[in-house]
């Protein structure tokens, strides 16, 4: 298996626990989407009450379901409350994956386990922007469903190292901003 089976186990289980129940979602399924480079775990409504991306693991989280929560303990002799999300990140650590990216979207949490086989490399994107690219388009050539991820882990980190370069870098977010290599990287 290309993931630790305890890494998955954490987040269904947070995933059936934190997940929002209410009328707003209902019919909406947990998505489990495997990808040749990474697994999304898809739940509907985003994280609850004050918590926040960067709070995940450090701070305890208010329960929305503190019925399902107390179940599980009692029942599936889960470990303590508060302890899933950094043994996520060990585990995936133990298995030497890059860690999980967790992201907070409108009505919906997305929980994103990457493996080590990635299917593109940095110098194929640096080739694939000889000629000036969208966020979408790179997003795309990628394989990779969202573009905020792909902005974060693969275009940003190449402007940083100064291999790729904005169209317009005084308007960073602007919706027609492109990439482009510089000349001198092949």
């Amino acid at each position: 298996m290309e993931y630790p089976v305890n890494a998955i186990r954490e987040i269904i289980l947070n995933v059936l626990i934190h997940r929002d129940y209410s009328i707003y979602t209902e019919g909406t399924p947990i998505q489990i989407c495997f990808f040749s480079n990474r697994l999304e775990i898809h739940s509907p409504g985003s994280l609850y009450g004050r918590m926040t991306v960067k709070d995940l693991g450090k701070a305890r989280s208010n329960l929305r379901n503190p019925a399902l929560a107390t179940m599980s303990e009692f029942l599936l002799k889960t470990e303590n409350r508060y302890s899933g999300i950094s043994a996520i990140y060990r585990e995936m650590k133990e298995y030497g994956l890059p860690e999980p990216v967790f992201e907070n979207k409108r009505n919906e949490f997305v929980v994103t386990l990457c493996n080590d086989q990635n299917t593109r490399s940095d110098m194929d994107l640096i080739s694939f922007c000889k000629v000036p690219k969208t966020r979408q388009e790179i997003t795309d050539f990628l394989g990779i469903k969202t573009i905020a991820f792909v902005s974060r882990e693969y275009i940003q980190p190449l402007i940083e190292t100064g291999k790729l370069k904005m169209t317009n870098p005084e308007k960073p977010r602007s919706k027609n901003q492109n990439m482009f290599r510089l000349n001198n990287v092949s």
